[in-house]
């Protein structure tokens, strides 16, 4: 029984077609996990910020050494993600309102070509009530 056609090196070939697109499969679900790490940890920023501002009450008011207690533990968070530079504001009053956001270099060439300008900001946001105003 012979072949009517010879298949010799044809999976290296199709491996060749094959690998760049699973390598890029693989790479663009690595950045997708990382957005969603950067939003994770933007929401948990905002959280403790609201919550650190809501049990403080007018003392989060006072400003000591380059801001709020909720401005220092949103910056504590993020800094110690390696999230900088990054953009926070504390909002308070009958309410507390924190928004944290962070912009992300995107690394995939497709991504980025999805995306146009390259980066991508993810942003957390966290609303609490004061109990003391």
């Amino acid at each position: 029984m012979g072949r009517f056609f010879k298949q010799d090196g044809s999976a290296i070939i199709e491996m060749a077609i094959i690998l760049p697109i699973i390598v890029l499969l693989m790479v663009g679900a690595l950045e997708i996990g990382l957005l969603i790490d950067r939003k994770a940890t933007c929401q948990g920023a905002a959280a403790e910020g609201a919550r650190k501002a809501a049990v403080n009450g007018s003392w989060s008011r006072t400003t000591v050494e380059g801001g709020s207690s909720a401005n220092k533990r949103v910056k504590y968070i993020m800094e110690s993600n390696g999230m900088i530079p990054y953009k926070a504001e504390v909002h308070i009053g009958k309410s507390v309102s924190v928004d944290v956001r962070y912009t992300q270099k995107v690394i995939t060439p497709l991504f980025r070509q999805l995306v146009g300008s390259g980066k991508v900001t993810v942003d957390g946001e966290a609303i609490g009530k004061n109990e003391f105003d």
